[in-house]
């Protein structure tokens, strides 16, 4: 930075990372990442080739985010993520904020930092090898799931979606509405 106005010095260069845990506002869980490459430059950070498990779900590819994410303006993500199993109940363990355990010392609910997902515009592609449906469908498992997502203002989109499931091929557009007290769904293919 400017030595005369006393500027925050930028950071800018690659890191390799092995064997880190973080702890994200909004996930229940800390991410455990086996390895990375991190790339800062003065306005993102970008995750390359990286391995991951956040509570019982493995991902592995790539993600970039904003180097800071305050004021009004929506903090624009992007990933590209593979996986061996997708299964939504293991996701809704990770992503519901009411399975986050807080320490005993949060009196009457508190939580210390917020939901980094309030303002999180995501999109990119998620691709896995095996998918796996909950008991309400009868424990039904697929492969070769497939889809580009967005994820802004509490609605998730999935545009292009693909799966060999139910003995045939499944293809499609979703919209899932978190919005209001109950989840809704959409879907057209």
């Amino acid at each position: 930075g400017n030595w005369a106005s006393f500027e925050a010095p930028q950071v800018n260069g690659t890191a390799q990372l092995k064997n880190v845990r973080a702890e994200v506002p909004g996930l229940s869980v800390p991410v455990e990442i086996s390895t990375a490459q991190v790339e800062l430059d003065r306005d993102r950070l970008a995750v390359r080739n990286a391995s991951a498990t956040a509570g019982k779900i493995s991902l592995s590819g790539d993600a970039s985010f904003p180097r800071s994410c305050d004021g009004e303006s929506p903090c624009e993500a992007s990933f590209d993520l593979s996986t061996d199993d997708l299964n939504p109940e293991r996701w809704n363990e990770v992503f519901n904020p009411h399975l986050k355990k807080t320490p005993w010392y949060f009196f009457g609910g508190g939580q210390a930092g917020g939901n980094v997902f309030a303002k999180l515009h995501a999109s990119g592609r998620i691709a896995s090898r095996r998918i796996t449906l909950g008991p309400t469908l009868g424990a039904t498992t697929g492969s070769a799931f497939a889809t580009n997502f967005s994820f802004a203002n509490e609605i998730l989109e999935l545009k292009n979606t693909g799966a060999d499931l139910f003995g045939g091929s499944v293809s499609g557009d979703w919209k899932l509405d978190f919005t209001g007290s109950e989840p809704s769904y959409e879907c057209t293919g």
